[in-house]
């Protein structure tokens, strides 16, 4: 029987005879052991101050009355069911020793105190009917660096449930098992959450189901996945927040198995694991994909989540799937320009030349205050009733669809119009030398005299008996294969016509094609003499080896 069972069930005895002296001699009975003790709180008023710490090894006195086993029977069944008062530790060890006492035997709720603390590596049984509940002062300030707790034997899952509350765990990681968690309102900085399964002893192959939930959590400043769960364990998350993380994933799992769980009357049942992952945000997230589950687990529930990035159901990669992908924010290309006295026309469109309609977007006239706008369904927007010289200042933040994008223009609307000179333009590509039938492009860039890439821009390209009209890029690039064409060398011609904003240009660029060399490919082989007949046989391949 534990310590602290005989201490209380001596201070009840006390308290019922109403012997004031029999409470004295039990404090006296106790001994203290300032390193190893658990506080107890009062169990009466009359005796609170009779019992300060109970040892692991108290000193009972000899003189009392021998108890028989049926007594302590009696006596831990009547506890079973008692919640012990609030523990208050002041130390790591203190910390440890009331989880000692408490873990596997008493539901306890115990009180951290602003500071950082740490549980050493310790192996122990985790009775899981046992209810412990772990509160923070606050959260930010009750720090803790490392849980070493191991679970001695195999438990088997009742309905107890180890809970932190208002805790930051920072820059490690913890393998849980053993017992059913929980996290509420709990910071995670770069810590790493391991859920484990729990194989039964009597019947391999057989797993206890372990639930595993967080509840307004915050997980930040990831520089790896966040949690590992196993095959047989229950993951729920909900309400938390992800952000500032790269990693391949948030939460990698095979949660697949059907696990044993006791109900009403200790009765068992079998029920299947699973992951839960919803009404969460993430923000500044770098990930592969959100869950990455094995083939088999892809079921499981990911919804309602908020993204600031655009997302594609899932992605197969070889035998895992990815659940929730980021889809990559695209360039964005303005264009400022004026066809109309006093009137300029922003138009803001995607790489491949699509309007980006109903963005917003702020500009400045002149340097003015900052007007908002909105661009329509042909992705323009236009800025009327100017007069003068006018420089148009245009800044649109992007999206997790579209990339930011920048830019200024100047106009002159005076009662001249000055027609704003033409930018000159330079085509520049380097000579390609190509083999037949092995795939080689032409690429060309297209910039203006300052070397600012053009995209958008149509550019013409002929060389051989290929010709064709291509868009630059949003580097101002196109290309073209060239290995296509008849071996001989070549003179390309590339052009661009200009148009409103800029001169044309032009280039003529060496193409030389080169031919393939052939194989044969013939094994050796022996002929009898007495055959008349004799066949051998000589294949020939071109440079893709192909016959």
């Amino acid at each position: 029987m534990k310590i602290k069972t005989i201490a209380i069930f001596l201070i009840l005895i006390c308290c019922l005879m109403g012997a004031a002296s029999a409470a004295e001699d039990v404090s006296a009975d106790v001994v203290d052991v300032a390193d190893d003790s658990v506080a107890v709180d009062a169990v009466s008023d009359d005796v609170s101050d009779s019992l300060e710490s109970v040892d692991d090894e108290a000193v009972v006195d000899e003189s009392a009355p021998a108890q028989d086993d049926s007594d302590d029977v009696e006596l831990e069944a009547s506890l079973d069911d008692e919640v012990l008062a609030d523990e208050y530790p002041s130390s790591d060890s203190d910390l440890l020793n009331v989880l000692l006492d408490n873990l596997d035997y008493d539901d306890v709720t115990i009180h951290l105190s602003s500071g950082t603390w740490s549980i050493p590596s310790r192996a122990m049984t985790m009775a899981s009917e046992t209810d412990v509940h772990i509160i923070g002062e606050n959260r930010d300030n009750t720090i803790f660096t490392s849980y070493g707790i191991t679970q001695q034997g195999s438990p088997e899952n009742y309905k107890g449930t180890f809970t932190w509350e208002n805790i930051t765990f920072y820059n490690a990681g913890i393998s849980l098992y053993g017992i059913n968690y929980k996290f509420i309102n709990c910071k995670f900085i770069n810590y790493t959450l391991e859920l484990n399964e729990n194989e039964i002893a009597a019947n391999a192959g057989n797993y206890y189901l372990f639930d595993y939930t967080f509840v307004n959590c915050d997980f930040v400043n990831y520089t790896q996945n966040v949690i590992t769960g196993h095959n047989y364990t229950n993951i729920d998350i909900s309400n938390c927040n992800f952000e500032n993380i790269t990693s391949d994933t948030i939460l990698s799992t095979t949660c697949t198995g059907s696990g044993t769980r006791y109900g009403d009357g200790w009765s068992q049942y079998t029920d299947k694991s699973s992951v839960t992952l919803k009404d969460s945000t993430f923000n500044n997230v770098d990930v592969k994909g959100i869950v990455k589950a094995s083939a088999d687990a892809v079921n499981n529930v990911v919804t309602d989540n908020n993204y600031d990035f655009n997302i594609q159901e899932t992605l197969v990669d070889g035998e895992y799937t990815y659940i929730d992908v980021p889809i990559a924010a695209v360039d964005s290309v303005v264009d400022i320009s004026s066809s109309e006295k006093g009137v300029v026309v922003i138009t803001l469109t995607d790489n491949s030349s699509a309007p980006i309609a109903g963005a917003s977007f702020k500009y400045t006239v002149n340097g003015g205050e900052e007007q908002t706008a909105t661009t329509g369904d042909d992705g323009k927007y236009a800025i009327t009733g100017l007069t003068g010289e006018v420089t148009i200042a245009f800044n649109y933040e992007g999206n997790e669809s579209f990339k930011p994008i920048s830019d200024s223009k100047f106009f002159n609307f005076t009662e001249e119009p000055v027609v704003p000179a033409k930018v000159a333009t330079k085509i520049t590509a380097p000579k390609v030398s190509a083999v037949y039938n092995a795939a080689k492009n032409l690429v060309i860039t297209l910039a203006d005299k300052d070397g600012k890439a053009l995209a958008n821009k149509k550019v013409t390209v002929k060389v051989g008996t290929i010709s064709k009209t291509l868009t630059t890029n949003a580097k101002g690039q196109v290309s073209l294969n060239v290995a296509t064409l008849v071996p001989k060398t070549y003179t390309a011609t590339v052009k661009f016509a200009g148009d409103d904003g800029y001169l044309a240009s032009s280039l003529s660029p060496k193409v030389v094609v080169s031919k393939a060399k052939a194989k044969i490919a013939a094994k050796a082989k022996t002929f009898k003499v007495k055959v008349k007949t004799k066949k051998y046989t000589v294949t020939l391949k071109n440079n893709k080896g192909k016959v």
